[in-house]
């Protein structure tokens, strides 16, 4: 949990998240900090320990070298299924 400490409190002092909107949950399965981004007031899991995240993070990253908007649509996406309760 140290890591994650480290971790939440690097988001509040770059500007991504504020204090109250950072939350550390060590003792999950994988461990996640939940956070709010400040500029665009999406809600993020960072996790740890998960074993396909790293295939998942490149995966999403050579679909937005082929397309830029990509990202912005994984984005969108994630909200509406956040806006009708599916995740």
């Amino acid at each position: 949990t140290a890591l994650l400490k480290q971790i939440s409190e690097r988001l509040i002092e770059s500007g991504i998240s504020s204090a109250g909107d950072v939350e550390v949950l060590g003792s999950a399965r994988f461990p996640i900090v939940k956070l709010l981004d400040i500029t665009t007031g999406i809600a993020c899991d960072l996790r740890l320990g998960s074993p396909d995240a790293s295939f998942k993070a490149w995966l999403v990253g050579q679909v937005a070298l082929i397309h830029p908007a990509f990202g912005n649509l994984l984005r969108l996406v994630g909200r509406l299924l956040l806006w009708h309760s599916v995740v």
